[in-house]
């Protein structure tokens, strides 16, 4: 079983343009690699994600997002990958 994590690097970076007054695109990516305390396991985290935002009316807003992380592991089962897409109307009163 592993332990606590002994030590982690990484790093990441991200974005934000305006494509026009009303309309926003986002985006991030994101790595971590974390070494275990007393275990030869070692994982890589990679994150990702992708935002548009449109701003309909002083009082609406529509976002859609998608988002992706995973783990990549050395130790067997412990791999992981997730997905997800939003997508929502704000309202503002």
């Amino acid at each position: 079983n592993s332990g606590g994590t002994a030590s982690s690097i990484g790093g990441s970076l991200g974005f934000r343009h305006k494509i026009d007054k009303n309309t926003t695109l986002s985006g991030g990516l994101s790595y971590l690699r974390s070494r275990f305390e007393g275990a030869t396991r070692l994982d890589n985290y990679i994150r990702a994600n992708l935002e548009w935002s449109k701003t309909i009316s002083r009082t609406f807003r529509a976002v859609v997002g998608y988002k992706h992380s995973e783990r990549q592991s050395n130790e067997v089962g412990a791999d992981m990958e997730e997905n997800s897409l939003t997508v929502y109307l704000r309202g503002t009163f």
